[in-house]
């Protein structure tokens, strides 16, 4: 029984379901407007402001929501995209 757990969190996820998964937790925290998730191969995911500036309080409340939605999946790696 613990090691399917651990087992589950080394898995890859097929990009486009993990895709969906992010836009489920990016709305869950209404933060549609604010950041947008990306997912890439191999459980990477990118993250993308919508729009430049400083959000509002409600917009980093929306943010801060999704980001730890993000952070509490310890099979996904959060990383800075490519320039």
């Amino acid at each position: 029984m613990i090691l399917l757990p651990i087992l589950a969190a080394g898995a890859v996820i097929d990009t486009p379901k993990l895709q969906r998964q992010l836009d489920f937790m990016v709305g869950l925290c209404r933060a549609n407007e604010v950041v947008r998730f990306v997912a890439h191969e191999g459980n990477v995911v990118t993250m993308e402001m919508r729009k430049p500036g400083l959000p509002s309080v409600s917009e980093n409340k929306a943010f801060q929501c999704a980001l730890a939605k993000v952070k509490d999946r310890a099979d996904l790696r959060l990383e800075a995209p490519a320039q």
